[in-house]
């Protein structure tokens, strides 16, 4: 199955790769989570309108930014954890 895990290291490389414009399930999978997502915020009217602003997202690099800004944030308060 194409979106079977197997461990944090394949899943950080299938996240690079859907936010790199590698299309297949997992990005399929993806776009759907986030568009649900952006629907019951009230972001967007549709599930539709959901997927395309992800797509969005994702073509513009705005998703892998802010990926990156969540990666920095989890390494400072496990740092400021272990103190």
């Amino acid at each position: 199955c194409e979106l079977r895990i197997t461990g944090p290291e394949e899943s950080a490389n299938v996240i690079r790769g859907v936010f790199s414009g590698v299309r297949g399930a997992a990005a399929d999978m993806v776009l759907a989570n986030a568009a649900a997502g952006l629907l019951v915020l009230g972001a967007v009217p549709s599930i539709a309108a959901g997927v395309e602003r992800a797509r969005e997202a994702v073509v513009s690099g705005a998703a892998e930014a802010q990926l990156q800004r969540l990666i920095v944030w989890t390494r400072n308060a496990a740092a400021k954890r272990a103190v």
